[in-house]
């Protein structure tokens, strides 16, 4: 049999916010800088290739990733594209 964390258990929109560190009053803008802090921060590439550091940070940009697609989707796509936008 397998084990369920208490993790797997919780409510996915509250996950997502305690993976970003956001309040569940968090605008686009705020989820997409934490999101982009925190893939910034665990980058496999900072780490030697193969080491358990690159493969933990690997996990936790899973994580980031996920969540910040879970809470981008409450948000008009229309409202996502424009605010995603990057200009040089």
């Amino acid at each position: 049999t397998r084990t369920v964390k208490p993790s797997e258990m919780a409510d996915p929109d509250d996950r997502a916010r305690r993976i970003l560190g956001v309040s569940s009053t968090a605008s686009f803008d705020e989820i997409k800088e934490k999101h982009d802090q925190l893939v910034s921060r665990a980058d496999p590439s900072k780490f030697p290739e193969g080491s358990v550091e690159a493969r933990h940070a690997n996990e936790i940009q899973g994580k980031v990733q996920w969540a910040y697609r879970h809470l981008s989707e409450k948000f008009d796509s229309t409202e996502r594209r424009f605010r995603s936008l990057e200009i040089d």
